[in-house]
């Protein structure tokens, strides 16, 4: 293997490595701020949103941490993540 094929292998492993601890920490988010996530949720999920009413009760069950990730949710797949935390 040359030195240049090297690289991208490396670079690989590192974020590998990295990703599954890389967004492990949410600042947690009070219920209290559930109209917010909603929100951003609403926006991310698009015609898949459920009625609002419907995500407030369900974000109020959530933990701090669960209301902290989807706040950083960006696409589905990451709102998926959250609710399994």
């Amino acid at each position: 293997m040359s030195k240049n094929s090297s690289v991208p292998v490396l670079a690989g492993l590192t974020f590998a490595l990295l990703a599954p601890t890389a967004c492990t920490n949410y600042e947690p988010v009070k219920a209290s701020k559930c109209g917010e996530v909603v929100n951003h949720t609403s926006k991310i999920l698009g015609k898949l949103a459920k009625p609002r009413a419907t995500m407030l009760k369900e974000c109020k069950n959530f933990t701090d941490e669960q209301r902290g990730c989807a706040m950083q949710a960006s696409i589905v797949a990451d709102l998926v993540k959250c609710a399994k935390l």
